[in-house]
């Protein structure tokens, strides 16, 4: 199955947007899946996306409702995915989390795009 997809976590709009502007002029032949972060994240994820069909995950650190973009990260390995992830978050990652993770970037800018050129 081809891996056509980009995920991003990420609970501000306008982040998302910039972020799916610039991807989709990087990365023309990819479908962007966006994720608010919003409980229940995983699971909208999947019935959006076939896991196989995910190139890559960029997560956010902080989302709504007290949740983590590790949480959320770690929650979609155990369902089977295993690809890369890049964290995207101003919150500093803990350590125990960082083998979740391929990657750091930016949001939306340079670094991410030079970051998801390395896994896609």
């Amino acid at each position: 199955m081809k891996k056509d997809t980009i995920v991003y976590i990420d609970d501000e709009a306008y982040v998302a947007y910039t972020a799916e502007e610039r991807l989709k002029m990087d990365f023309p032949d990819y479908s962007f899946v966006h994720s608010s972060g919003h409980p229940p994240c995983v699971r909208m994820i999947l019935e959006e996306v076939n896991l196989d069909r995910i190139a890559v995950i960029c997560a956010d650190g902080h989302l709504p409702a007290h949740t983590w973009g590790w949480d959320v990260v770690e929650e979609l390995k155990q369902k089977g995915y295993c690809g890369p992830t890049v964290y995207i978050g101003g919150t500093t990652l803990p350590e125990e989390k960082k083998h979740l993770f391929s990657d750091v970037a930016d949001k939306f800018g340079d670094k991410l795009i030079e970051t998801l050129r390395k896994y896609i």
